[in-house]
């Protein structure tokens, strides 16, 4: 259900300092991909070094050359921030990002800061 794109990233996705609610993301977001597109989730990226929220262990990067099209892809995304709010707070943060000059290759997943892996859903 989730592969990886090196054993070093599978390496770090053993680590305890992977953040509880990313590893909950990262899980539903298999699940959707498995059950709805018949894609396999593959993490590319997780720990990146003075790299913001990456080097928090709270984002990932998932290959979005699973997908059958960019549409699949949008829709997956609109999905995921319509079902996990980043930050009730801050509406404008989301938590699945695509499309815009730094995420054209991949979907950037990421959590607020926390470790209860439950976290409010969006209404």
């Amino acid at each position: 259900m989730i592969d990886f794109v090196s054993e070093y990233i599978r390496f770090q996705w053993k680590s305890v300092r992977v953040n509880r609610r990313l590893r909950a993301l990262v899980l539903a977001v298999a699940t959707l991909l498995l059950s709805r597109y018949n894609a396999k989730l593959v993490i590319t990226s997780i720990f990146r070094e003075n790299d913001g929220i990456h080097g928090d262990w709270r984002a990932c990067d998932i290959k979005i050359s699973n997908f059958g099209s960019t549409e699949e892809i949008r829709e997956a995304v609109e999905w995921i921030n319509k079902t996990f709010i980043y930050d009730p707070a801050r509406p404008r943060y989301k938590t699945a990002v695509y499309g815009d000059d730094k995420h054209l290759d991949h979907i950037h997943l990421q959590v607020l800061w926390g470790d209860d892996p439950v976290w409010m859903p969006s209404k």
